[in-house]
């Protein structure tokens, strides 16, 4: 029998990416980001790192009838898929483009946008104060920018170990390789700093916990069964593979009995270039 934990995690990333857009609980709170950034009819909106496209086309309908939405992505997949994506969904009302380009380095003239999105983007580039950096320049003075990241100290999932009750100590090993691993695992807490920093005004930072009854959510939101493997299995494992396997086996068995339980809490960010 295959010891590797079961996933609801989908193979590659675009499949992922839809798997995320079905969850309700994903859906509110992406919602959440198009009504903080203030968008309106006639907008140039600029979603920063916008995988295949479904909140750039989301924000379109915000800024429609007369507004233009860019979504921007490094990886060129991404872009590809958003391109396809847009000859097989209905047409857009406003135009839509979509660009290949680094966060640090955007292809645009200065004070271009009247808003900028990044949804869980500053979490894996190497500076992100190079990328605020950007996102400053390329705002039109006045122009808003929202944030969302995750801030994976904030992490609780119930069992937390084969036994349950207050023992922990599986998920903590879980949660602490995670932590040394990610490149900016704290980044939710920092991002009013960040915004400060980098000259933004009116700066509004909002956490809020999101919680899932289903292990299915929790594994495709936090990716609980792929770290956990990771975790056993890599270069510098903090627990063994039998304890990975007993701890997924006890959080499957009390979703079955309706006891799971899991929560992240997501900082949202808002602020503004000054006029």
């Amino acid at each position: 029998m295959s010891t590797r934990p079961l996933s609801y995690v989908p193979a590659t990333a675009p499949q992922w990416l839809a798997a995320l857009a079905s969850i309700e609980e994903v859906a509110a709170y992406k919602r959440l980001t198009y009504e903080l950034l203030g968008l309106a009819p006639g907008m140039r909106a600029l979603d920063l790192g916008c995988g295949l496209g479904d909140d750039a086309r989301a924000m379109a309908e915000y800024v429609s009838p007369d507004g233009h939405v860019t979504g921007v992505d490094v990886e060129p997949s991404m872009i590809a898929g958003a391109r396809a994506r847009q000859h097989e969904l209905p047409p857009c009302p406003v135009p839509l483009t979509f660009v290949q380009a680094d966060g640090a380095r955007l292809p645009f003239a200065a004070s271009t946008f009247h808003a900028a999105r990044l949804d869980r983007m500053l979490q894996h580039v190497a500076q992100p104060e190079g990328v605020l950096a950007e996102v400053y320049r390329v705002l039109r003075p006045g122009g808003s920018v929202v944030l969302v990241e995750p801030d994976w100290k904030t992490m609780a999932v119930y069992p937390g170990s084969a036994a349950g009750g207050d023992d922990d100590e599986t998920a903590a090993r879980v949660f602490t390789w995670q932590v040394e691993n990610a490149r900016h695992p704290l980044i939710g807490r920092q991002l009013r700093a960040l915004l400060v920093d980098g000259g933004f005004d009116q700066v509004e930072v909002r956490p809020i916990a999101y919680a899932s009854y289903r292990f299915a959510v929790a594994d495709l939101v936090m990716e609980l069964s792929a770290v956990v493997e990771r975790a056993s299995t890599g270069a510098s494992p903090t627990l063994t593979v039998d304890q990975a396997q007993s701890w997924l086996r006890a959080a499957r068995e009390a979703d079955a009995a309706g006891r799971f339980f899991a929560s992240l809490c997501l900082f949202f960010a808002r602020a503004r270039k000054p006029s």
